[in-house]
């Protein structure tokens, strides 16, 4: 009898699988987990208009020349937002994450302004929306950004608590077991009789199941924290493994900080991987981040590139 081709015993094994049933369970039990339904936002974010940088919320207006003078009438923290409206020649202190006040139109970080006498004077002029991260900028309500049979990453819990669920709708684990048969076979430890073998099979079998936060969290977590735990767990091997690949659009030049740009990761035809950096390269922005496969490795003050330009890149974890 001929033996089964491969693919003809890969359908055969497969035929009649149907997906096991679905149960919830909380973000932090649902890593490397399988979505059994597509998941939609519950909510904008972010839900106002917020500042990107510690500075003053200003009307640009009122700062569109270097020098002007403008009057401080008030504070923004993350979570208290100011409840006036920012009138003619006047600025609010803001900080990141500070929803912006009404009136205000841009912020001024705070190196470009000298402070004096309960006011600012500006030496860079501001411009309408600069360091303004609009509302719904990530996502918005009911976006679909979670897809039913995707497997989790540790980047899409991250997403999915953003997008406000405490739980998640996964697959349950199907129970697997290992069955060894051989009358050689006798377990590690013993000492084989003639003809037997220590059985060892199982145990790598076993082991291809192992499984393996807003951003700037995530990526410092997987720069250090990852090769300090291989470290401390005795591995030969701590560093990220650095691969080349090709610009898949232009980038910018660089400023002082070695940057790490998320990126989605695709193979041509040819066997050359493609890095092609996302669209918005904000620190808060969870929806790229999920999104992205690899991190683009730019040095500091590393010149402008052109899509097709060779770069180097890290993997995130699958």
């Amino acid at each position: 009898m001929a033996l089964m081709p491969v693919a003809d015993a890969l359908a055969a094994i497969l035929a009649g699988a149907e997906p096991m049933p679905e149960e919830m369970v909380a973000l932090d039990a649902a890593h490397h987990r399988v979505l059994a339904r597509d998941v939609a936002a519950l909510r904008t974010q972010p839900p106002q208009a917020m500042s990107a940088m510690d500075g003053y919320a200003v009307r640009s207006a009122d700062a569109a020349k270097v020098a002007a003078r403008l009057k401080v009438i008030g504070e923004v923290a993350a979570g208290r937002p100011f409840d006036r409206t920012v009138g003619a020649g006047e600025a609010v202190r803001i900080f990141t994450g500070g929803v912006i006040p009404d009136g205000a139109d841009a912020v001024i970080i705070q190196e470009d302004t000298v402070t004096e006498d309960g006011g600012i004077t500006i030496t860079e002029a501001a411009r309408p929306g600069r360091h303004i991260r609009p509302a719904g900028i990530d996502f918005s309500k009911g976006d679909v950004l979670l897809s039913a049979g995707t497997r989790l990453t540790d980047r899409d819990l991250s997403l999915a608590a953003g997008m406000n669920y405490p739980d998640i709708p996964v697959r349950r684990r199907p129970k697997v077991a290992v069955l060894a048969t051989g009358d050689e076979l006798v377990m590690p430890g013993s000492v084989p009789g003639p003809g037997e073998i220590v059985y060892s099979n199982g145990y790598a079998v076993r082991a291809i199941g192992l499984p393996g936060n807003p951003v700037s969290s995530y990526v410092c977590g997987f720069l250090f924290l990852a090769p300090l735990i291989r470290a401390l767990s005795g591995r030969s091997a701590i560093d990220h493994v650095r691969e080349t690949a090709l610009l898949g659009r232009d980038v910018a030049a660089n400023d002082l900080r070695e940057d790490y740009l998320r990126a989605r990761l695709e193979r041509r035809a040819d066997g050359v991987l493609i890095a092609t950096p996302v669209n918005h390269q904000d620190s808060s922005l969870l929806g790229n981040l999920a999104a992205a496969r690899a991190l683009i490795v730019r040095s500091p003050f590393a010149p402008a590139a052109a899509a097709g330009t060779a770069c180097e890149i890290l993997r995130l974890p699958d």
